[in-house]
């Protein structure tokens, strides 16, 4: 016989925010476990749910994302105005391992629009495969995310995102002099300059945890090369394997020029766009080496320099590189992700960025939110990838070799969308 729970009810508005509102809570059990939880809401918001307890006699706490995982109704989803219900299976995932009673309390929380959870899921299926569910979730922690993070799912069927706290941020851009391995400006036309300067991000974003894969790019936009896909769903685009790679201009479109056109894109991205509703983009260079970095001013992101130039014994738990790789790429997310969870943000394979770039030296200074050159036809690309050497491996190293139009094996791309909830 199943042990019933004792039901409480509460809500949470995030007030930092100025969150819409959530009244009228109430939980009730059904006989067959299932607990229901009734809610009213002012205003469109992104809705999570997290149980808490008083099962240590003390504080209440939370038990776990893990234990709420089995949600449906009106749960991680964007919400309108009105009253609704969230339904939770804790003998699926709670209740089981709990035999006592305890008190738990329903804790909703209402994100607004402007500022929603930390992990969106975009499910690319076929809108036949949904079965009615929704395509776009968020997760308030990556404990909550369906099954976790490294599920292979999210490589292939899925994609999956995480915002990037970078709202009013001001982050040194660029190395330092004496950086092992910094590009200088007498280098190659490959190689641009890691001008130092501060720079203020403007905006929250969301940017994929994985680099784009082959099969979320062949199956669900119709670009790349389909007989590199079969064994190879969960590499990256671009790589080896007579992958060939993805052109900047294929997955953006060859009509719409950054920063001119702003967000505006056609190509891969304008079918992943009408498929799932989501603004998916490229970063900006600057976006991307704040996420890189994730809170670190070092070489890479895990606070430390490089070795070497050529190969770096401290490269190999975190990037596929020349020292490590063997010449060619892997699967996404075998390696060791950095402060913000992202896999692969250096080496694998390089990763564009929207800006288009010269080899000239970034301009010094304070900049806010910048957006790259107008004129050109390269893009810039960031991370270093698995044939190059350490150096290309670190946070603030650039380059600028390919076109727009050039599918070069060893580049790809990463998403990006704005943090607005859909």
């Amino acid at each position: 016989m199943k042990t019933p729970v004792i039901l409480l009810a509460f809500s949470l508005s995030l007030a930092a925010f100025a969150a819409p509102t959530v009244s009228n809570v109430t939980m009730t059990q059904a006989i067959h476990q299932t607990v229901r939880v009734d809610y009213t809401l002012d205003e469109a918001a992104v809705v999570t749910l997290d149980v808490l307890t008083n099962a240590t006699g003390s504080a209440w706490a939370s038990i776990g994302p893990e234990n709420v995982a089995v949600l449906w109704g009106d749960v991680n989803v964007l919400v309108q105005p009105g009253s609704h219900t969230i339904f939770w299976a804790p003998e699926k995932s709670w209740i089981e391992a709990h035999p006592k009673s305890y008190d738990v309390r329903a804790q909703v929380k209402a994100w607004a629009v402007t500022a929603p959870p930390d992990y969106m899921v975009v499910d690319l299926r076929p809108s036949a495969e949904l079965a009615g569910a929704p395509r776009i979730r968020y997760f308030e922690t990556a404990g909550q995310v369906p099954d976790g993070v490294t599920d292979r799912k999210y490589k292939t069927d899925y994609v999956l995102m995480r915002k990037i706290p970078a709202k009013g941020m001001t982050y040194r851009m660029g190395s330092p002099s004496g950086e092992v391995g910094k590009s200088r400006s007498e280098n190659t036309d490959w190689d641009g300059v890691e001008t130092l300067r501060h720079v203020t991000l403007t905006n929250d974003f969301y940017l994929g945890v994985y680099e784009l894969t082959r099969k979320q790019a062949v199956t669900y936009t119709g670009y790349g090369n389909p007989s590199a896909v079969s064994g190879y769903e969960a590499y990256p685009v671009g790589g080896d394997n007579n992958n060939g790679g993805i052109s900047c201009g294929r997955l953006r479109g060859t009509t719409y020029l950054w920063p001119e056109d702003g967000r505006n894109v056609g190509g891969a991205l304008s079918e992943l766009r009408n498929r799932t509703g989501v603004d998916f983009d490229l970063p900006t260079e600057a976006q991307w080496e704040f996420a890189c970095r994730a809170g670190t001013s070092s070489a890479l992101y895990t606070g430390e320099e490089l070795a070497g130039e050529t190969t770096s014994a401290n490269l190999d738990a975190i990037a596929w590189y020349k020292g490590n790789s063997g010449n060619h790429s892997h699967e996404v997310g075998l390696l060791q992700p950095n402060g913000f969870g992202l896999y692969d943000m250096l080496g694998n394979v390089g990763e564009f960025c929207v800006d288009r770039i010269k080899h000239n030296a970034l301009v010094s200074g304070a900049v806010t939110e910048p957006v790259g050159i107008d004129s050109g036809d390269n893009h810039a690309i960031r991370g270093g990838s698995y044939p190059k050497a350490a150096n290309h491996s670190r946070a603030a190293h650039r380059q600028d070799y390919v076109s727009l139009s050039s599918e070069f094996g060893e580049c790809g791309f990463r998403l990006w969308a704005p943090a607005i909830a859909k």
